[in-house]
């Protein structure tokens, strides 16, 4: 019978000559342990599709950028660990790919990645300032590098975020012709990462009538320009002085009238600011100047005047200078307007025996044609702003009345059929409608009509002379 402590002593031995011989099926599977690989990421613009980590350069596994991963089964001994998938705008604090170690078997290692992220856009910010009269109601738009578009009103600020950095483009549109703006427009400005920029546009605006009439009344005992809204209301003496002014036209960005005024004793077309200031006298001749009309471009005036003897067609630039007369003949040629293109004038001219309406080039008078061809008296032609049309007003047998004619001559109408003066016609500026002056209640007075005739309405009531109404530009 053997004995427990010699059994003991028996199985001790046997363990040690198996495991000294490596004997049995095969050798024992080495050591293990695990590698925890940690990720925090803090900064901006994040990269959202997070890192991926890798032991020894193996098979790489997703982590997310405030996550945790753990590699299974590793030998222990040193190994490598690297993040990867970084963006490229984010750094990783220290060494990457660093070194761990497994130092005993089911040992976790742990690796932990601190991750920073720079901000890869940066933000603008538009500062609009407006001074001065006659504000734009509708505001602006500002453009960010053509085809991002805000819209601002005239004290605003409007602000773009996620950019990138580098140079954009801004541009501020939508200025009402009477405003500028001061400085470079379009200009550029640099985005920087993280930071704000900013750029402000200053806009400075001047008096203006848009969209009003202006006509000339003698209530005051002399002739003076007025300016009413369309509907008759809100009526405003513009010049207030003891001679005549007649004959208004009101530049396109709405800034300026110039008119036919006798300040010198002679008729003289006089051009000033529309709040009265500036007043400059643009023509100095012995004889009479008048029916001034700007061009559609605001830089040159068409007038009429008798200097030669007959009355002819003239052209300056918007300060008096550059005088180019256009029609050389003995007969009388007046009333200029212009086509919206600027480049003819439309007139009434005798040179065939009747007055009747022209057609010629507004840089040297050339090219004339005939638009009106008949035995009737045509007079103080109007070109629609819409380029289609010219209204006139025709004598027939001692009547006055307003007709409208196409550009080439064709399809005639008659808009009104009063026994009293229908005359002195002009458009609206989206050629709808048509103010003129009638004396059809006794006195002459101004009136609208759409543009086919209808909706013929009285705009003033005075005992006075008002005629010669003048439609303002649109805004």
């Amino acid at each position: 019978m053997i004995r427990p402590t010699s059994l003991s002593f028996f199985a001790l031995f046997l363990g040690t000559a198996i495991s000294g011989c490596g004997g049995g099926n095969g050798v024992q599977a080495p050591d293990t342990g695990s590698i925890r690989v940690t990720t925090s990421t803090a900064g901006e613009n994040l990269d959202p599709n997070g890192y991926a980590c890798r032991v020894d350069g193996g098979a790489s596994s997703a982590i997310g950028i405030n996550d945790s991963h753990t590699f299974s089964d590793v030998r222990t001994g040193e190994h490598t660990v690297e993040l990867t998938g970084i963006a490229n705008n984010c750094t990783v604090g220290g060494d990457n790919p660093r070194t761990v170690a497994i130092l005993l078997a089911g040992q976790t290692a742990t690796a932990n990645f601190n991750v920073t992220c720079e901000a890869m856009t940066g933000s603008l910010a538009v500062t609009i300032v407006t001074e001065g009269d006659t504000l734009d109601p509708d505001g602006y738009m500002v453009t960010l590098d053509g085809n991002q578009n805000r819209p601002a009103g005239v004290i605003d600020i409007v602000t773009f975020t996620d950019l990138p950095q580098g140079a954009h483009s801004i541009e501020l549109s939508g200025i009402a012709k009477n405003c500028i703006v001061i400085g470079a427009n379009p200009r550029n400005v640099n985005i920087t990462a993280g930071q704000l920029a900013e750029a402000t546009y200053d806009v400075t605006c001047a008096a203006a009538f848009f969209d009003r009439i202006l006509f000339n009344s003698d209530r005051t005992g002399s002739l003076d320009v007025y300016v009413m809204t369309p509907d008759g209301s809100n009526v405003t003496q513009v010049t207030d002085h003891p001679w005549d002014e007649h004959s208004v036209d009101v530049s396109p960005n709405g800034t300026k009238i110039a008119f036919t005024g006798d300040w010198d004793g002679n008729e003289e077309i006089h051009r000033m600011n529309v709040d009265g200031t500036d007043p400059v006298n643009l023509t100095n001749s012995a004889t009479r100047d008048t029916r001034a009309a700007w061009s559609p471009d605001g830089s040159k005036i068409a007038f009429q005047s008798d200097r030669e003897g007959a009355w002819e067609i003239y052209v300056m630039n918007s300060d008096g200078s550059g005088l180019v007369r256009l029609t050389h003949n003995d007969v009388d040629d007046g009333g200029p307007t212009w086509s919206p293109d600027g480049n003819e004038i439309a007139f009434s001219s005798e040179r065939d025996g009747w007055s009747q309406i022209y057609v010629m080039r507004s840089s040297d008078g050339a090219n004339v044609r005939r638009v009106t061809n008949n035995q009737d008296n045509d007079g103080t032609p109007m070109w629609s702003p819409d380029g289609t049309r010219i209204a006139f007003h025709k004598n027939r047998q001692d009547n006055f009345d307003i007709y409208v004619i196409n550009v080439d001559g064709s399809n005639e109408q008659r808009l009104t059929d009063d026994p009293a003066f229908d005359g002195l016609a002009k458009w609206s500026p989206d050629s709808e409608r048509i103010v003129f002056a009638s004396g059809r209640d006794g006195d002459f007075e101004v009136y609208i009509m759409n543009a086919d005739g209808s909706g013929q309405t009285r705009l003033t009531f005075d005992g006075a002379h008002d005629s010669r109404p003048r439609w303002a530009p649109a805004r």
